[in-house]
């Protein structure tokens, strides 16, 4: 019942819906205003607002920024988000978000390609990665072509339910060849300017991709070099992917893995003997008291045969896979689903 939002004043208040809507103030506008602000977020505990300053676009879905953290309690800003060996208080970071625990607030950012922890905000962060390189090797960010093409994110971090846990994907463009690219940086200015970005090309190298579990609580890890595609969490106990594999044969399918405890292992294959695989929407979960429930829907391309698209229930992670759906018609979306009735809404065309 509770949100958080700008009002009519710019000022970022917290409103109770059952309370007769009543405003709190949490950050006023002139700190806003000032501070250049464009986005927010609220940390868990509702003690720390994260905002998101001087946003510059890099490309596609990615940006880079100036984060500042303000203490609600102390009303006052905090010393700009960056690694402690670096004095620049202009520091720019490609990422940072919360942790989703809600004893501590911490949470994780993306300086230089690295990924850095910050277990208390104030406190020092721990560096996590070390084999980051501006442009060139992005841990926990995509590249131009993934942020673009296949995830659709500014980010490729994905916490646990509890937090203290994460899994994040390594993209390496070192043999990836560079291209220019021209682009209109005001409507005003109708003349083009250009940028050499890494973008892999038909006949060119392609980005090497690490997708690795990392545990704090415990020391273990897993990784997979294999190309990430999307994160789905289902509850703390468990973390789960989708991933399109390249078999040696050339094909693909898709896979659903389930990683718990810093392993990883393949519960679920769809592949198409003359074709390939495509997953069009996300993985959907739901859980109640006696069973998780996954709705996938994929599709399989033939070579011989007209285009066949599934949608699939799974009700326990060891049983096989039921189709809910079969034919030639694509399945667009996943609308709705019932846990209890195990029914599901979705749109064909």
């Amino acid at each position: 019942s509770v949100y958080v939002s700008r009002n009519e004043e710019n000022n970022l208040v917290k409103r109770d819906v059952l309370k007769n809507n009543s405003e709190v103030v949490l950050l006023d506008n002139r700190t806003w205003n000032v501070e250049g602000a464009s986005d927010f977020s609220v940390s868990p505990d509702e003690k720390y607002i994260l905002l998101i300053c001087h946003k510059v676009h890099e490309y596609g879905q990615s940006y880079s920024a100036i984060y500042k953290i303000y203490d609600v309690d102390e009303q006052k800003l905090l010393p700009t988000l960056k690694p402690e060996n670096v004095t620049d208080e202009e520091t720019r970071l490609r990422y940072a978000s919360w942790s989703p625990t809600k004893s501590q607030a911490s949470l994780i950012f993306v300086f230089e390609g690295n990924i850095y922890y910050m277990e208390d905000i104030k406190g020092s962060s721990r560096q996590i990665t070390f084999d980051g390189k501006e442009n060139l090797i992005y841990n926990g960010v995509p590249d131009v072509a993934f942020s673009d093409e296949t995830l659709g994110s500014d980010h490729a971090i994905y916490w646990f339910g509890e937090g203290g846990r994460f899994v994040y994907a390594k993209f390496d463009d070192t043999d990836v060849e560079t291209s220019w690219v021209s682009y209109y940086d005001h409507l005003a200015n109708p003349k083009a300017s250009y940028n050499m970005i890494v973008y892999f090309t038909l006949g060119g190298g392609s980005p090497l991709i690490n997708s690795s579990l990392l545990i704090y609580y415990a020391p273990t890890s897993s990784s997979l070099q294999r190309p990430l595609l999307q994160v789905c969490g289902v509850d703390g106990s468990r973390q789960s992917f989708r991933d399109m594999v390249e078999q040696d044969s050339g094909l693909r399918c898709g896979l659903y893995l389930q990683c718990n405890s810093g392993t990883c292992r393949k519960s679920i294959s769809e592949e198409s003997k003359d074709g390939w695989v495509v997953v069009r929407n996300p993985l959907c979960f739901r859980k109640t008291e006696d069973r998780l429930l996954l709705y996938w829907s994929f599709q399989i391309r033939t070579l011989r045969t007209n285009t066949t698209t599934f949608v699939s229930l799974l009700q326990r992670m060891e049983k096989e896979v039921g189709k809910l759906t079969e034919g030639k018609y694509e399945v667009s979306k996943i609308v709705a689903y019932h846990a209890i009735t195990m029914s599901s809404l979705f749109s064909k065309f």
